[in-house]
Order: structure tokens, then C-alpha cells, then sequence
């Protein structure tokens, strides 16, 4: 990690996981322990029972043993790879584990910057009456099976529920998921003034607006966000009250031009950039008001989009019709959504992810640049969400023979990928080799 932190502040930033779980998919590809990725020079060994847990040596593979041995007997019982429709997802085994865990007093005794187990949020209560411990059985017993002390178990379903953080590689890919006592601490905002980053299970926190923290650092002063904060006020809101239980008031919620862009129409005033709300249908710029018919093709455009992005989600949906439907949706939408629509950044992000699924190069960079604008207008350069992007888009240029433009786009991101994730890492290796490369 980057050592830009005097020790203490190192301590209060960074934390190891207290348990977590790798994404069935990423098995294969990250050691269970310390959750280094394969390499062509770092091989990966199965466990030998249950034939699904993947270590890098075997002293992680020894280290692992205290949270995979009752999990091992549970898949090799179970009889089922990660290929099956009933392999345990990554909640499910983390919350086993955690459960596990819970019952050990030497572990419950645990502490990280003052805080316990015992210490989490749970909102038990809610979890319960909102039925989701309910559901979650239906998932947890065919794996677990149903000897298990209820309270205990409603206890760390719900700790894990409003307290576990999504595990990312260094590209901010989901891999897994973790479970953090320190760090858990932190509070949310749709505007966050800091990320969460991860080198192997080590949860790092890292500004999301400056290239380091001012001095002294006050936790209590950190935000980061719970989800993704990219959606309109009432989804977030929605999602947060559902999943966290709160309603949120933060500076982004208060923020009315910010989410007035993020579902504006655009103004039709020759070269007038600016939003226009979609309730008033006034430019927060120039103040003109749409006529009659833009205020109808808004909608209309508004509507459209709606629709193509809830199809976009559908999985079964092939990437070539999805990229059709998008570069259609995109031709109605463009002019008359705001350019930083949410719903247009879910058209073109779709579009993008598209074409890099089909190898489509030329036409992934197009799309992929708009996404990167929209996600630099609401975020910043310095958003380590932004930086993973910008490199993205970087190889895919790359991939597209623009070499000039793929080497600019990851030398910018090269010293941001230093401080947060270290000189050391992988991530900043394929960065070099890559702008060696394309000199």
C-alpha cells in the first residue's frame, strides 16, 4: 500500500477483513485467503477435499483452514462446483463464516481500533420484520443445513447486511465480499469525499476529491457511499431506506442542482449546455422554457430510455441485440436528454460494455469516452471509481490501435494508481509494461 500515511493514520485507514467470501465466479481466479489473483508467475492450488477453494501457497491454504474447515465439509457434502445453480453465494458463505466465528469467544474478543463484533449495527429487528432472514434460510440451509442457533444466526445475517463491504480488485471489480469492524464505523453520503479501495482482503480508505486527506485526519468526517450514488435521488433513497434502513438527508440529497442533471432534459437554446428540470421544464442555465412539443419529446425520450435501461438487465439478453437497442435508444436520446442523464449514461455504458464483450474496439472507445465524461462530471479525476475507468477505456484504445491517445489516458491515471494501491502492485506493473509498450 502507499506509505503516504504517517503509521497511526495507516492503522485508522486501512483494516484487514474480519471474515469474507469470494464471489463463486472469481474461485478460480483469486486465492481464498489472502485474495491475490492468479498470474501466468503465481499459480493457484485447489484445496484437496472440496476441490472449490483456490490458495497461492500453503501457508494461506493452513491460515484459511480456521474459516474454511466446517465450510470444506459443507461443499464436499453438498457435492456441488461453482458451475452449480446451488452453490452457496458469496453472502450466504459469509455469513457462515461469520456465524462460526461469532461462537468463538477468542474471536468475539477481537478488536480493531477499539472496536467489536458486538459493536456492529444490526438491525435485527427490521431484518426480521422485512422478511429478509426468511428468505435468506431458504439459501443458508440447503448448504448449512438447519442445526443452528436462531438468534445467533439472525445476529450475524443481520450484521453482515447493513455492515459488509463489496470486495474490488484493483480495476473497482467486484470479487467478493467482507465484513470490517473499524471500518464499518463509516457513514454515507450520495457526494462522498472518500472510497473504499482493496489490496487483497485489506480494506483501504482514500480521498475521492484530493490526492490525500488533510491533516489531521477525522474519521467523523469521512462519507463514502453505500451504493452506487450514480441514480436518481428517489432511487437512492429507496435503496438506503430498504437496505440500511435510514432516510438520507446528506449534502447530495441536498444537492438540487446536481440531481436536477442527473434526470434533466437538455435545453434547445443554440449552444446552451445546461439542464433543464423535468417538472418545470425551465434551463437552470439560461431560464428559457421548453415549448410544448420539446417538452413532449422529453418525456417521450425519457420514457424510452426507462425502458431500455430495465432491458439492459436482462442477462439472457445477447450483447449484440443489447448493443442494438442501446445505439437506437441512444439516437432518440441524444439532444434531448441532458448529457449527463443518468439514464443516457446507462445507454452508453451499456453500449460500451457491449462492445468490449465483442471485442468491438473501435466502437467500445466511442461509448466508453462518453461514460468517462458523465463519470468525470459528477466525480472527479482523482475518484479512484474514475481512475479504474480512465484505465479501462485507456486498454481499450489500446486494443483499438490508438495508441497515442491509450498512452496518454493510462500515464494520467499512473500516479493516482501509486498513492492509492502502491509502487508494488499489480495494477500499476500492467501500467508501466502497457506505456512501455506503446512508446
Amino acid at each position: 500500500m502507499s506509505s503516504l500515511l504517517h503509521d497511526d493514520e495507516e492503522d485508522m485507514l486501512s483494516e484487514d477483513a474480519f471474515v469474507w467470501a469470494l464471489q463463486s465466479a472469481k474461485l478460480a481466479d483469486f486465492c481464498s485467503h489472502c485474495l491475490v489473483r492468479r498470474t501466468e508467475q503465481r499459480k493457484l492450488m485447489r484445496c484437496s477435499r472440496c476441490k472449490q477453494m483456490q490458495y497461492c501457497s500453503s501457508e494461506c491454504q493452513k491460515k484459511d483452514w480456521t474459516l474454511h474447515g466446517k465450510e470444506c465439509k459443507r461443499l464436499t457434502a453438498l457435492g456441488a462446483s461453482v458451475e452449480d445453480s446451488n452453490f452457496p453465494e458469496d453472502s450466504i458463505r459469509l455469513i457462515a463464516r461469520l456465524y462460526e466465528k461469532a461462537g468463538n469467544a477468542e474471536a468475539l474478543a477481537t478488536t480493531s481500533n477499539g472496536r467489536r463484533y458486538e459493536d456492529l449495527v444490526s438491525h435485527k429487528e427490521n431484518i426480521s420484520k422485512s422478511g429478509r432472514f426468511e428468505i435468506f434460510l431458504k439459501s443458508y440451509e440447503p448448504f448449512a443445513g438447519n442445526r443452528y442457533d436462531r438468534d445467533r444466526l439472525l445476529e450475524a445475517c443481520s450484521k453482515c447486511s447493513v455492515n459488509s463491504f463489496g470486495i474490488k480488485d484493483d480495476r473497482q471489480i467486484s470479487i467478493g465480499v467482507g465484513l470490517y469492524l473499524s471500518l464499518s464505523r463509516l457513514d454515507h453520503s450520495c457526494q462522498p469525499n472518500a472510497r473504499l479501495v482493496y489490496v487483497g482482503r485489506r480494506v483501504k480508505v482514500v480521498p475521492s476529491k484530493d490526492m490525500v486527506f488533510d491533516r489531521p485526519i477525522d474519521l467523523t468526517s469521512l462519507r463514502h457511499s453505500y451504493i452506487d450514488e450514480l441514480q436518481s435521488i428517489d432511487e437512492r433513497r429507496r435503496r438506503l431506506q430498504e437496505e440500511y434502513f435510514f432516510f438520507c438527508e446528506c449534502e447530495g440529497c441536498g444537492n438540487k442542482k446536481r440531481n436536477g442533471e442527473m434526470e434533466g432534459l437538455g435545453c434547445q437554446q443554440f449552444r446552451c449546455p445546461g439542464a433543464v428540470d423535468e417538472e418545470t421544464f425551465t434551463c437552470a442555465k439560461c431560464s428559457s422554457k421548453l415549448t410544448v412539443d420539446e417538452q413532449e419529446m422529453g418525456q417521450m425520450a425519457t420514457s424510452l430510455a426507462d425502458s431500455a435501461v430495465a432491458a439492459l438487465r436482462n442477462r439472457r439478453v445477447s450483447h449484440d441485440t443489447k448493443l442494438q437497442l442501446c445505439q437506437k435508444s441512444i439516437k432518440v436520446a441524444d439532444g434531448v436528454l441532458f448529457r449527463a442523464n443518468l439514464q443516457r449514461l446507462a445507454l452508453f455504458n451499456g453500449a460500451y460494455e457491449a462492445c468490449v464483450e465483442m471485442n468491438n474496439w473501435n466502437d467500445a472507445v466511442k461509448y466508453g469516452g462518453e461514460v468517462l465524461w458523465i463519470h468525470l462530471h459528477y466525480r472527479g479525476e482523482l475518484d479512484p471509481a474514475v481512475t479504474a475507468l480512465q484505465l479501462n477505456v485507456g486498454v481499450a484504445h489500446m486494443n483499438a490501435k490508438q495508441n497515442e491517445t491509450a498512452r496518454a489516458l493510462l500515464l494520467s491515471v499512473f500516479k493516482r494508481l501509486q498513492v492509492v494501491y502502491g509502487k508494488d502492485s499489480d495494477v500499476l506493473r500492467f501500467v508501466g509494461d502497457m506505456c512501455n509498450m506503446l512508446q
